[in-house]
């Protein structure tokens, strides 16, 4: 079909689809026949010799000697698909590209029906001024349901409770609408960073991350699992800086008070007492006569000999250490003993006068015998100043 009967189908188109009525009539020449149609759209329906009553939105037509039937030229918004009928023609809307059909398919011919751009025309006078417009609508908000007067078409959003209410006949109403939308899903867990003193141990939540102090080696959850990252967020060692200047010497500091006077002549020594055999409340002597401010340290001590006819049992006997007036040590049993220790241990003592060392043993229901005691002490002899 020609590039000119297009057209002719265009302008058709076009004056239908913006509601014109047209009709098209051509003379007869002599002995040949009228034929008439309704045309919408591109087609023709109804064809005859008789003149059709066309449906609203067609349009009647009419020709004279009625050759083979033409091609049809149809439009779409877009490229044409689905069969089609050879020959016939088809122009997309949004592009103004024409395509053809051929052997039942539709087929681009490359052509199009929009020309290039025209010059820009001549500005044209400013038109009158138009009227005022009706006033427009307000949408205002408070802080919870609106009150008093307003004007009808008026909107007021409620801050409170993010409601929409309309004016009415001057009076506010809820529209039942709201501005605030639906909460959203919770969005997806985010991962973890923590630490620990060493290596990371017990379950854990994928993708968490955790610093072992220890080291600081990072470890990475993986499947519930820790596992060891191979990164280690301690960089290596950097390199000596140079030496600084040598600072100024500081004042000097203020005199100390003076120290406590220490100890004088601390010696260790072994006291073993010679034990006849004997009955309750026996004083076996020892060292005689420390000096004053001599002070004794128990280290050890032990103790052997037969207490069995002193009563037996836990108390079955006694034995007191004493310096001077005051008990150095004491211990209760009912069997032999060695390597005591100490009961009450009130050590170490210091002499206030000159003292003596000395060992009761309380057998309280008869005899004692093969008895050795040894005892060995830290002595630290009284400072010079002592008085």
């Amino acid at each position: 079909m020609k590039l000119r009967s297009i057209r002719i189908y265009i302008v058709i188109a076009a004056l239908l689809t913006a509601g014109v009525g047209i009709g098209v009539t051509q003379a007869s020449a002599s002995g040949a026949t009228t034929y008439f149609a309704c045309l919408k759209a591109g087609k023709l329906t109804q064809v005859g010799t008789s003149a059709p009553t066309c449906a609203a939105g067609t349009t009647q037509i009419s020709w004279s000697s009625q050759g083979t039937p033409g091609a049809n030229v149809f439009t779409s918004g877009g490229a044409p698909y689905g069969s089609c009928n050879t020959g016939d023609s088809d122009i997309d809307l949004n592009t103004d590209e024409v395509y053809i059909c051929q052997g039942g398919v539709w087929t681009d011919t490359g052509s199009n029906i929009r020309g290039a751009t025209g010059v820009t025309g001549a500005t044209g006078a400013t038109g009158a001024t138009g009227s005022q417009g009706a006033n427009g609508t307000n949408v205002s908000t408070t802080s919870g349901i609106p009150s008093g007067a307003c004007v009808t078409g008026d909107s007021d959003i409620d801050l409170g409770s993010n409601e929409v209410w309309s004016c009415e006949s001057g009076v506010w109403t809820d529209t039942g609408s709201n501005i605030k939308g639906a909460n959203g899903a919770n969005g997806t867990n985010g991962t973890s960073l923590v630490t620990s003193p060493s290596a990371p141990t017990g379950t854990c939540s994928s993708g968490n991350t955790d610093l072992a102090l220890s080291n600081d080696e990072l470890w990475a959850c993986s499947g519930g699992t820790w596992t060891d990252s191979g990164s280690n967020v301690k960089g290596a060692t950097g390199a000596t800086g140079a030496t600084g200047a040598t600072g100024a010497t500081g004042a000097t500091g203020a005199t100390g008070a003076t120290g406590a006077t220490g100890p004088v002549n601390t010696t260790q020594w072994v006291w073993s007492p010679t034990i006849a055999n004997g009955s309750d409340m026996e004083e076996i002597p020892g060292v005689t006569f420390l000096p004053k401010g001599t002070t004794l340290t128990l280290v050890s001590a032990s103790l052997t000999g037969n207490f069995s006819d002193c009563g037996g049992g836990l108390g079955g006997y006694g034995l007191y250490l004493y310096f001077g007036n005051s008990e150095f040590a004491s211990w209760d049993s009912g069997v032999i003993v060695t390597n005591l220790a100490p009961g009450t241990v009130d050590s170490p003592l210091t002499a206030t006068s000159s003292s003596d060392l000395s060992l009761d043993i309380n057998c309280p229901a008869g005899n004692y015998s093969g008895v050795s005691f040894t005892a060995t002490f830290d002595e630290t002899s009284p400072p010079s100043s002592y008085s």
